[in-house]
């Protein structure tokens, strides 16, 4: 199915000052496939924590049965909040990537007394141990900026990764064309081989997504390896690489 939705995926690293070796990282994000609640094909649960206090936990919390979440995806339709709990018996240091995050929004994150742009700053500390609450925030740029951006996106033509990659069941492949055109986007197998014709259509510029459950036209499970997903108008292209595990 595809959808003229955005869709984006984050992630923060989390480490304790007496274990770098070890870091524990969650995501986040929004999907039109998304609901209120758990969502199987796109969240994450974690388990309940042991009896012993562990030396560093981090969940994103969550009302209702399941309440502690490693990946946690909402709806474009639900207020874009999050609440990451972390503990720790040492200090700790959060960075995140955010790099599929849309231009036209900001994402702050909220930290006792201090408000965070995670697209101006990729680094915090935190040098005392216990329990720390961060909140996660996506709002719209002020409407000065978000002309600017706009301006900017108007003019990209660009094909993302594909998530989660590797994958096994099924990838979400999202794109952003500038302007209306013809659009194909395809899978190949490193043969070259045409395997799958996800979109063939005239579309009007904007953000997509399509999902591809690793069957071929006719239905047909293909077998675990590396494909290609090819995006295509009349005057540009761009190619990425998938990889399917079974």
């Amino acid at each position: 199915a595809e959808l003229e939705q955005p869709l984006w995926m984050a992630s923060i690293t989390i480490t304790s000052d007496d274990d770098k070796e070890n870091a524990v990282i969650r995501e986040f994000g929004t999907s039109a496939y998304a609901t209120q609640g758990f969502d199987n094909n796109l969240d994450l649960i974690l388990p309940p924590p042991p009896v012993e206090e562990m030396a560093l936990d981090a969940y994103f919390q969550n009302d209702g049965i399941f309440s502690r979440f490693g990946r946690d995806i909402k709806s474009t339709q639900s207020e874009q909040i999050w609440n990451l709990i972390v503990k720790s018996k040492t200090g700790i240091s959060l960075n995140w990537n955010i790099s599929q995050i849309p231009e036209d929004v900001e994402i702050r994150l909220y930290y006792e007394d201090q408000t965070i742009n995670l697209k101006r700053q990729s680094y915090i500390h935190a040098s005392e141990k216990g329990a720390y609450n961060f909140s996660i925030n996506v709002v719209p740029k002020p409407a000065s900026e978000k002309e600017q951006v706009t301006d900017e996106l108007a003019s990209k033509f660009e094909l993302f990764q594909c998530y989660p990659n590797p994958f096994n069941l099924e990838t979400v492949i999202r794109y952003h064309i500038a302007e209306g055109n013809r659009v194909t986007l395809n899978i190949y197998n490193i043969s070259g081989q045409l395997v799958k014709t996800l979109v063939n259509d005239w579309k009007k510029a904007g953000y997509y997504e399509v999902v591809w459950d690793g069957n071929t036209d006719s239905g047909q499970e293909v077998s675990s390896g590396i494909y290609f997903y090819k995006l295509e108008t009349n005057s540009l292209k761009e190619v990425r690489k998938v990889l399917l595990l079974k």
